[in-house]
């Protein structure tokens, strides 16, 4: 049997099997996000994803973001310690898959890679250091095809490395093989907006015919970094959460196990239950007009308690501090303001956007209402919104599937203009704006400025009640007042 490798220009022999047995022959589909790698391991004859793993990307002990990594490059020795740190991660990723399946390493013979444009470079040992200076030119977008042995990776010899191309400095694979995986570019004539709300967040908008680009700073907030109760989507997340009048707080957790933290959705849903139920206001203060036993000091400032040690699996209390909701508010605010900004510079508005794609760490539970209740999304008909969860990872394994997959991520990088916020000076006025819940201009979100007229409405009636029975509870002492009031006269 003869294995063919079609990538390069001519078809080229890289394995030879000599045995009368038949032999797998598999691939990898691999994103390296800034905070988390995920890996598929995949028959590539039937399509079959044969085993899936991910862990926290090591590279976070020297930044929690790309600007942080790349000056923590700048030392001598460093850029080969980041380099080494993410071969050394997806090696132990491939060896984890392939004792899973019990196959050969050496059957492995094709890796389809997305990453933003720093974890690219990172991955190759190339400097990423001009990535972050004007004019923000990083030192490869598309990069030929690699041979696995030159990184070291745990693959058969003649395996080849493909690397979806990057747009520019903070537009990278991970956004042209993310749109493979929707409609966006398929429709000749709906305008649609893709947004991929990582540690990084990249925005996509157009059709078919053109598409422009532009990245923001998110911070790793929505990813489960950065707050101390945070983590990824996985076994012991809560993914969503409700509080109800009564103050109780009803949720559910990733596989049903005690929680051990809470995940990008879950985040998202507590702060817009804490906002629609007034216990923080509009600058994600908490207030003190409810009688709210959830209030607690942390060594961090004050919090919000959402579950007692007691009932956690690490039996440690799970809280959000006001700091955190500070986190969370700078991360919807570069989403919201990178969207407003894009559309104003097309001279459009969100009403003309036919379609939004959501990506990201979020979860698999991304509440909508209450993504727009907070600002992290415009306030549109909710029918617009499709969440379609990893779609770099989704992605790269189309890539891996398929040569006509390939030559359409290429053809997508090379009808991308990207739009360099860093110098934009107008964008730190969309920003700053967006910093409120859900936006200073509340008008911009009349259905959160419904709801939020409902609940006051609501809040001074019972108020009014409560002030009623008080009254009523206390006869004897109205009737005091009463005959003193005689007694004077």
């Amino acid at each position: 049997s003869v294995v063919l490798s079609t990538l390069e220009s001519l078809p080229t022999i890289i394995d030879i099997e000599t045995t009368n047995e038949r032999f797998g022959l598999y691939g990898l589909a691999i994103d390296i996000g800034t905070t988390t790698v995920v890996l598929h391991l995949v028959d590539l004859e039937n399509g079959e994803i044969v085993d899936t793993t991910f862990t926290y990307n090591p590279q976070l002990k020297c930044g929690e973001d790309i600007i942080s990594r790349i000056n923590y490059s700048l030392k001598p020795g460093r850029l080969q310690e980041l380099h080494e740190l993410i071969i050394h991660t997806i090696n132990n990723l491939i060896t984890k898959a392939i004792s899973a399946s019990k196959i050969s390493s050496s059957h492995i013979y094709l890796a389809s890679v997305s990453g933003n444009t720093t974890m690219i470079h990172l991955l190759l040992n190339l400097d990423p250091n001009y990535i972050r200076l004007e004019p923000y030119v990083p030192t490869i977008n598309q990069v030929p095809i690699i041979l696995a042995r030159e990184l070291g990776l745990n693959m058969n010899n003649e395996g080849r490395l493909y690397c979806a191309p990057s747009i520019g400095s903070y537009v990278g694979g991970d956004i042209t093989a993310g749109l493979l995986f929707t409609p966006l570019y398929r429709d000749s004539e709906k305008i649609s907006l893709f947004i991929d709300a990582g540690t990084n967040g990249e925005l996509v908008i157009g059709n078919r015919d053109w598409l422009i680009t532009c990245a923001c700073s998110i911070g790793p907030a929505f990813e489960g970094r950065g707050i101390k109760s945070g983590m990824p989507a996985t076994t012991g997340a809560i993914e969503n959460l409700k509080i109800t009048s009564d103050g109780q707080i009803h949720y559910k957790v990733i596989n049903g196990t005690p929680p051990q933290g809470i995940c990008g959705s879950g985040l998202i849903d507590l702060l817009a239950e804490l906002f629609v139920n007034g216990y923080i206001d509009r600058q994600g203060k908490f207030t003190l007009t409810k009688d709210n036993k959830r209030l607690i000091n942390t060594e961090n400032g004050p919090g919000f308690l959402i579950e007692k040690a007691k009932n956690c699996y690490w039996e440690k209390d799970l809280y959000v501090t006001e700091n955190e909701i500070s986190n969370l508010l700078r991360s919807k605010a570069a989403v919201y303001s990178a969207c407003s900004f894009l559309l104003k510079k097309l001279d459009l508005d969100f009403d003309q956007v036919q379609n939004i794609y959501l990506a990201g760490g979020f979860g698999q539970h991304l509440n909508i209402e209450n993504a727009i209740r907070i600002g992290l999304l415009p306030d549109l008909n909710r029918h617009k919104f499709h969440y379609l969860g990893n779609t770099s990872l989704a992605g790269s394994y189309l890539v891996l599937m398929s040569d006509k997959n390939r030559q359409l991520v290429e053809e997508i990088a090379n009808k991308m203009t990207y739009i360099e916020l860093n110098i934009e000076p107008s964008y730190m006025d969309d920003f700053i704006a967006a910093l409120f819940l859900p936006h200073t201009n509340i008008n911009l979100f009349p259905s959160v400025k419904d709801l939020l007229n409902q609940q006051d409405l609501i809040f001074k009636k019972n108020k009014k009640q409560s002030k009623s029975k008080a009254a009523a509870a206390r006869p004897h002492e109205n009737r005091i007042k009463i005959n003193n009031n005689k007694y004077r006269n």
